[in-house]
């Protein structure tokens, strides 16, 4: 699961829209609310801190 958000959050420093399309209500309040800069922003903090804790939580199940 760590590889697919860090393949989200690629393409979100990548600048692709198809990445950031908010597909729910909340999702849409917060990017009309803050801007597309600001939400690219927070979603991609939130995409590569999951990605960071799904590999780390792979490897230490691992080892």
């Amino acid at each position: 699961m760590g590889v697919v958000f860090l393949i989200l959050f690629i393409a979100i420093v990548r600048n692709k829209n198809w990445a950031i399309s908010p597909s729910s209500g909340n999702q849409r309040f917060f990017y009309n609310t803050f801007g597309r800069k600001n939400f690219r922003i927070v979603i991609g903090t939130v995409y590569l801190l999951t990605s960071i804790i799904g590999i780390g939580g792979f490897f230490i199940v691992l080892f």
